[in-house]
């Protein structure tokens, strides 16, 4: 008998594309998850993972995008970007996939804006709760679903291990950012904000974690050449420290299993 594995995508703005190369390395050594949670950028890579896409497809997939398209303002009293056109490629990217039809369980995280609760979505448009996941308050314009407005989940779970302990995994592997490893100095709004929620996320004490991958990625430009690559390369390594905790916490497992 083999544990049910959960992983636990965490927030972190676009360095979140770090998380690819986590799944990479899980794919290479035969280590698939059983239940997939995540928050903001953390959310659009469990979807894919949870719609079925390999870590290569998913770097195959990000690289073939402008992700400048995704930064395109719109003035309004609620933000100033609207990130349709993140909408509009998860939609493509997953054919339209619901949450209920993913193929591994999954669970991203959200939170109500006026009323403060973090919302689990476990059901309706994959590409809509992502898009909710990830927006990032007073930046993106937050999402309306059914009577609740909602904005990025990091603000209250930037990295859902308890989500994914609760769906039935023996076994939980967190991959998080590290919030505050950077001390440079922001540069401009968007930083800021990054880095204010990052403060707030600090008190993320990984209850349910059993191991805890964290690929330290400083402040990136998506402007920046080779900056994919980057947060991919930083994400393997990571990945590639952790090998030997994952499969001795399966051995493990196993064992006290038999």
């Amino acid at each position: 008998m083999n544990p049910k594995i959960g992983v636990a995508f965490g927030s972190g703005g676009v360095q979140g594309l770090s998380h690819i190369g986590v799944v990479k390395v899980l794919d290479r050594h035969g280590i698939k998850a059983d239940y997939v949670a995540g928050t903001s950028s953390g959310a659009a890579i469990a979807a894919a993972y949870a719609g079925g896409f390999s870590g290569e497809m998913m770097e195959q997939a990000v690289l073939r995008v402008n992700l400048l398209n995704f930064f395109k303002v719109r003035l309004d009293r609620m933000g100033f970007l609207h990130g349709d056109d993140y909408t509009d490629f998860i939609d493509e990217l997953l054919e339209n996939e619901s949450i209920e039809t993913a193929k591994i369980p999954l669970k991203l995280m959200a939170v109500n804006v006026t009323t403060g609760e973090k919302i689990v979505l476990t059901k309706g448009s994959i590409a809509k709760a992502v898009r909710a996941s990830s927006s990032i308050p007073g930046v993106f314009i937050p999402v309306s679903m059914d009577d609740m407005l909602l904005v990025d989940g990091a603000l209250l779970d930037p990295c859902p291990d308890g989500e994914v302990r609760r769906m039935g995994a023996d076994i939980v592997i967190a991959i998080s950012l590290m919030p505050g490893a950077d001390r440079s100095e922001p540069k401009n709004i968007i930083e800021i904000l990054m880095r204010s929620i990052d403060i707030i996320s600090r008190h993320k004490e990984y209850a349910d974690t059993d191991i805890l991958i964290q690929p330290i990625v400083g402040a990136l430009s998506p402007l920046k050449a080779g900056m994919i690559e980057e947060c991919i390369r930083i994400g393997e390594l990571a990945a590639l420290a952790k090998i030997d905790e994952i499969y001795a916490q399966i051995n493990s497992w196993k064992k006290n299993h038999a």
